[in-house]
């Protein structure tokens, strides 16, 4: 899709059309300039929210505790 709409908006600004595979090789391009940094921030904001659930506690443990000599032995 992201490529398609490369070639579909690419006149727009360059006056001259764009194949499928040059459209590809330009989002390729641009992602591996960018895509270190949307990774790390994408993970940011998920670490961000995990710990905002944990402060909240929003993690139920439904089992409870039991002492070592009572869990069945595997």
């Amino acid at each position: 899709m992201a490529i398609a709409l490369i070639g579909y908006h690419f006149p727009d600004s360059r006056e001259e059309d764009i194949g499928l595979l040059a459209a590809g090789w330009l989002l390729a391009v641009f992602l591996a300039s960018i895509g270190a940094s949307l990774y790390n921030k994408t993970v940011a904001k998920s670490s961000m929210g995990m710990q905002a659930h944990v402060s909240v506690g929003d993690i139920v443990d439904d089992e409870e505790e039991r002492p070592l000599s009572s869990r069945p032995e595997r």
